[in-house]
């Protein structure tokens, strides 16, 4: 991909905006991108809604919105008004994002709008995992760096400002179904860069005419042109087979791919893939909510494992997964399942920057295939709380004018990372390796293995289910308290659930996440 570039005014077919319109060069094989536009409008206490900056993905020169009357001058505006114009009364917090998705049929354009307010730096609601800084205004950080006792703002009437995606209506199951576009993951991409676009557009000085904050989106949405990219090349579906929402044989793994029908698979310490290694990753895979990291020396071996980790994983999840790739940078943290080969697999843990994995909504496990070993981060609460402080930590950099790489310095991924070690069987996943035994005794004709997974994972649900009746019920009765928070003894909810270990009752709390992503909000556990 080459580097973005400011577009050239034309004096034939000049725009009054090309001044303020960057183009994004994609590979001529991204068809998808032709005709894709963002705009980042604000709300004018004077003017009205006003057209800030424009942003063109160029498939190598395919870009029809050049000199095409599909997004005129007069549309831009036309869009930047009734998006921002719709916002201007509706009652929300400071801080709060909010998403929109309009359909224009007279002139074939679809918009997907996400609205928040840069008047303020400040955030709210960020993430689905939980609510990270709510009501904490970052102006009264960066005066108050070592002061704890912020300003608290509870209510406050913002400026509205949209950053919309605009594309072809043609185009719409494109983008919905076989991109992001239709999951949390494209959220939490659009969280994530509206968090730091208005923590630059604060604090970072004008550099010319263009912003440090416009620059900082340029990337950003440079980077989304990427993820897409990748997705289309390496995606298991994608890789696998034509892609086909509808057809789901299309959409299944063989088992006779993964190394659950391996036969160098044994309990042996010198064999290639042993019973323990897979136990450990397909238990720590569905604690962490499939947000896994394959790492190994051949692409054999990863996909290999990422097949049999995808198993265990819902259809929506495995589309938002990808086969080995050959450059850490082009892992991304709004992926799930995703491989690296690389010489040193060792080395990734010590490559890898904690914002990578703080920018997931969920915790992360990293798998090395070639030395047998698994690690993750935190889970549970004890993740998102960390994940709060991580952040806290990166805006002060920022409000510092440090720079983010003076954060992986202070703040090194190594740090929030567990290793994973089955010394004793109390400490190993009892329902994951009771599913992986019995696994055994079935042939691969018939998908019979492949039934039975799916079986065995709806039994998870229901204890999910049966866990989060039970929490529901304790939340009921703190319904007439002022502080909403329960405190929950760990003990009391594997008995609930009838499991002895620790790592069971992490896999089911991950179900009960996935069901239930505020389940941590209000939750406390005690021994």
């Amino acid at each position: 991909m080459e580097e973005e570039k400011e577009s050239d005014i034309s004096l034939k077919n000049s725009s009054k905006f090309d001044s303020i319109t960057t183009e994004i060069i994609v590979d001529s094989e991204q068809e998808q991108f032709c005709d894709v536009t963002f705009l980042l409008s604000i709300f004018d206490n004077i003017v009205g809604p006003k057209i800030m900056h424009i942003w063109k993905y160029d498939a190598c020169g395919k870009n029809s919105l050049r000199g095409n009357s599909h997004l005129s001058d007069y549309l831009l505006k036309y869009i930047a008004i009734h998006t921002l114009n719709g916002e201007l009364y509706q009652d929300k917090l400071m801080g709060q994002i909010k998403y929109r998705i309009y359909f224009i049929k007279e002139v074939n354009c679809a918009i997907f709008s996400v609205f928040f307010d840069a008047q303020t730096a400040d955030i709210n609601d960020f993430g689905s995992s939980c609510n990270i800084m709510k009501n904490i205004d970052l102006k009264c950080l960066k005066d108050n760096l070592n002061n704890k006792n912020c300003k608290k703002i509870q209510n406050f009437q913002t400026q509205n400002n949209c950053l919309s995606l605009i594309f072809p209506l043609d185009k719409k199951d494109s983008f919905f179904n076989k991109t992001l576009l239709n999951t949390n993951v494209f959220l939490n991409f659009f969280e994530n860069i509206i968090l730091e676009f208005k923590v630059y557009a604060h604090i970072r000085p004008k550099i010319g005419k263009v912003s440090s904050a416009i620059e900082y989106l340029t990337s950003s949405i440079k980077h989304f042109g990427e993820m897409i990219q990748n997705l289309n090349r390496n995606g298991i579906f994608k890789t696998r087979t034509s892609f086909s929402v509808d057809n789901e044989n299309e959409n299944t793994i063989p088992i006779d791919e993964t190394f659950l029908n391996d036969a160098y698979l044994t309990s042996s310490t010198n064999s290639l893939i042993t019973n323990e290694f897979v136990l450990k990753s397909v238990t720590s895979h569905l604690i962490t909510n499939y947000n896994t990291i394959i790492v190994g020396k051949t692409s054999a071996l990863v996909n290999k494992m990422i097949n049999t980790l995808a198993i265990f994983m819902p259809k929506e999840k495995i589309r938002l997964s990808c086969y080995a790739i050959q450059d850490t940078g082009l892992l991304c943290p709004y992926f799930l399942l995703q491989g690296l080969v690389t010489e040193y697999p060792e080395k990734l843990t010590s490559i890898l920057e904690a914002d990578f994995l703080f920018k997931r909504n969920h915790p992360t496990t990293i798998i090395d295939i070639s030395n047998k070993t698994v690690c993750r981060t935190s889970t549970g609460k004890e993740f998102i709380q960390i994940k709060e402080q991580f952040i806290r930590e990166k805006i002060k950099i920022l409000y510092n004018n440090m720079s983010l790489s003076q954060l992986n310095v202070l703040y090194p991924a190594n740090k929030y990372l567990n290793w994973i070690s089955y010394s004793t069987n109390e400490n190993q996943s009892r329902l994951i390796e009771k599913l992986l035994q019995e696994l055994e005794l079935f042939d691969i004709e018939f998908g019979i293995k492949q039934s039975f997974i799916e079986k065995k994972l709806l039994d998870l649900n229901l204890m999910a289910l049966s866990l989060i009746e039970y929490i529901n019920s304790k939340l009921l009765e703190t319904s007439h308290k002022t502080n909403k928070s329960i405190k929950i003894s760990s003990k009391k909810l594997s008995q609930i659930i009838d499991i002895s270990s620790d790592e069971d009752l992490n896999v089911i709390l991950a179900f009960a996440n996935n069901l239930k992503p505020d389940l941590f909000r209000n939750l406390n556990f005690s021994n």
